[in-house]
């Protein structure tokens, strides 16, 4: 990522600071795990919380669609990002809705996408679906969305400390505050960090696993409802190791452009197996990570990386995809968080021990 000049860093801070204890959003939070014949998805307490999942939408033909589902839910928490380069550029990427709880009476949203969606942009334009205000339960608007468009200190992202993990997140309180304050107020959901597996779940998975992703596959989108679209695969390389030593692992699904920042996730409904084959019965759904690259084959049966970002303006490439996509793991998620909360006054730094003295 850029560096960021202090003067906007301190302003960054100071709007972060300001509408982080405005946005409350524990009605909107998917904590999701693995549930039994005998369970429901969420949590009695939960549940109780979110009785937003009422809504029926009727179109042609009188078919409806409840959001009440771990998938339905998914559909709103990735939003279309269109960000603004120098020139005038516009390109689309993927970007997803995290909460995150860093202490008691600490916690927040922030949104997450990779470094090379944001990296070097001046401005950015993301679209939520709108809330139904003609009830007094807190409904999507099916057809009608609101939209914002960010610069400055609000399209200050923070990147991973590492150059190597192509993850960058910013704070949605912000925006989220601005929102709320016309009359037309965003419906979304956020993807709790408690369902990110961290390295003890990971080794509790399998090799191969089923995967679901959701984002705007080559800018693909439903325009007129908003909403992503879901694209399936597996694992290609096992979840619980650092493919080439980094915290990444291969999905063989097909990845195209804006598909970058898109959530991963392992997904079974009815029946799966552990890996000692036990049979299971249920629903499971865990965050795996965010899809940041693609293996292609250029012309000349060369082997490269290409970052999956879509550019509003068609592109054609003699290249060829081979349905290998790089995600970056959940733990690179939360690491990046992390810097945020260090960076703005919210965590100590981290130290590094140095040689013992005698």
């Amino acid at each position: 990522m850029s560096k960021i000049p202090p003067q906007a860093k301190v302003e960054a801070t100071n709007i972060y600071q300001s509408a982080k204890n405005t946005v409350t959003l524990d009605t909107n939070v998917l904590k999701l795990g693995i549930t039994s014949d005998k369970d429901f998805l969420f949590k009695d307490q939960l549940a109780r919380q979110c009785q937003v999942c009422r809504c029926a939408l009727t179109l042609a033909g009188e078919r409806q669609i409840k959001v009440e589902t771990a998938t339905e839910q998914l559909l709103f928490s990735t939003l279309r990002i269109v960000a603004t380069r120098e020139g005038g550029l516009e390109s689309v990427g993927t970007g997803f809705i995290v909460y995150h709880e860093w202490a008691q009476d600490a916690k927040g949203p922030f949104l997450v996408t990779n470094k090379h969606v944001v990296q070097e942009t001046t401005t950015g334009h993301l679209t939520f679906t709108q809330m139904d205000n003609s009830t007094e339960e807190l409904l999507p608007a099916f057809g009608s969305s609101t939209s914002i468009s960010l610069s400055g200190a609000m399209w200050q992202w923070t990147g991973h400390p590492s150059d190597e993990i192509d993850v960058a997140v910013l704070p949605l309180a912000p925006t989220l505050a601005e929102l709320r304050r016309g009359i037309e107020k965003p419906f979304y959901k956020s993807i709790s960090t408690q369902i990110m597996v961290g390295r003890s779940e990971l080794a509790s998975l399998d090799a191969v696993e089923e995967v679901i992703f959701v984002g705007y596959p080559s800018g693909i989108f439903d325009q007129i409802n908003n909403l992503p679209i879901f694209r399936k695969g597996i694992t290609a390389t096992p979840p619980s190791v650092d493919y080439e030593g980094m915290p990444i692992f291969l999905i063989d699904a097909s990845v195209f452009p804006g598909s970058s920042g898109s959530p991963v996730f392992i997904y079974n409904n009815g029946y799966w197996s552990t890996r000692d084959g036990t049979p299971m019965v249920g629903q499971r759904i865990f965050c795996l990570g965010v899809l940041g690259k693609v293996y292609y084959n250029e012309d000349n049966n060369v082997l490269r990386l290409e970052e999956v970002l879509a550019s509003v303006r068609p592109i054609v490439k003699t290249t060829q995809m081979i349905d290998l996509g790089i995600v970056y793991k959940s733990r690179t998620v939360i690491e990046t968080i992390e810097e945020f909360l260090r960076q703005h006054g919210e965590l100590l730094p981290v130290t590094v021990a140095g040689p013992k003295t005698q």
